[in-house]
């Protein structure tokens, strides 16, 4: 495939429907919505960056480009290399793949705006749902259930807490943008385990000293065996008026207690689940792809994540007929 050809894709003047830049070239979200978009006849640039060796969606057939980037944590670089793949070939459109790519496309909206299409809320929105204390304020704002958590301000602090806690505990990084490690957290079953395991967590995602905003969040941990993690995902348009959901279960994840999904049951609507997750995102002033995670809790659904991106099984909804990539195109 060549790496910097210009060969058939639409620019700003052109009169063919505008390609697509997509990042997170590992990601089953980011193949699934290459899939979507190429078979409706949209050229679709992949962006591969440094040190990633599973890079799927690259080996797609509606991989029309392949661009070699920086590694997305790496902000800086990163954002310079979208810029100038943008000012080489205006009118390209963006979807966030990945919590770095939708906190960077928002953040820096202004600079991006002039190369592409950008569809994504403000970075103050999206710092309230990447950010799960947050994230929580603001459904227990829009009348949603949530599990019991506490966010320590320092070390000390999480040290007092230890002693009294409801074990077992999930060990839950407080936001994924600039983690070096993208695992879900860890569960212990002690006041020992714990302290020894959330200094490990610390020591390992920073070397110099952190404020209250960069440390794990310690949250009741919810067996899955009985209901499994629920899921409601969709679209909203910037409108408010465009809202579309499916719902589904997570029944096999990589790792366990908790880990990212890898095999999905869809599932029949729950309307309620719905109008409250459309709450949420006129709370978070949210809007565009969606998905957001529950757990059964006291005869209830308490929310646990809401990811504004590309998702793992997206391809269930496409093949279930909510195309989502498309949507948001």
């Amino acid at each position: 495939m060549p790496t910097e050809s210009h060969h058939g894709l639409p620019t700003s003047n052109s009169n063919r429907r505008p390609a697509v830049l997509l990042a997170s070239a590992s990601y089953g979200g980011t193949l699934a919505a290459a899939r979507n978009l190429g078979s409706n006849g949209i050229h679709v640039g992949i962006l591969k960056c440094e040190g990633t060796r599973f890079s799927a969606a690259t080996w797609s057939r509606y991989a029309s480009r392949c661009y070699a980037a920086p590694r997305e944590g790496d902000t800086q670089r990163f954002l310079e290399r979208i810029l100038s793949i943008g000012a080489a070939d205006p009118g390209q459109v963006l979807l966030a793949s990945s919590d770095e790519t939708a906190h960077l496309y928002s953040e820096h909206a202004a600079q991006l705006e002039q190369h592409f299409c950008v569809y994504q809320p403000s970075v103050t929105s999206i710092r309230r749902i990447l950010d799960k204390s947050l994230l929580e304020d603001a459904a227990i704002s829009a009348g949603l259930a949530v599990v019991p958590t506490w966010t320590p301000r320092t070390l000390d602090e999480m040290s007092t807490l230890a002693a009294n806690l409801p074990y077992p505990i999930l060990i839950k990084p407080r936001t994924h943008v600039h983690r070096k490690r993208n695992d879900k957290g860890v569960v212990v079953s002690s006041m020992t385990e714990l302290i020894h395991k959330y200094g490990a967590y610390v020591s390992r995602e920073h070397s110099t000293t952190v404020g209250a905003a960069e440390l794990p969040i310690l949250q009741q941990f919810v067996s899955t065996a009985d209901h499994g993690v629920y899921s409601v995902s969709g679209f909203l348009d910037r409108t408010g008026e465009l809202f579309v959901t499916r719902h589904c279960v997570k029944v096999y994840q990589r790792s366990q207690p908790v880990g990212v999904g890898v095999c999905f049951e869809s599932l029949p609507a729950n309307p309620g689940l719905s109008r409250a997750v459309r709450r949420l995102c006129v709370e978070l002033g949210y809007f565009g792809i969606f998905e957001a995670e529950f757990l059964r809790l006291h005869d209830d659904w308490a929310i646990i994540d809401f990811n504004p991106r590309l998702f793992n099984q997206i391809a269930l909804d496409i093949r279930c007929g909510m195309p989502l990539p498309w949507l948001a195109y």
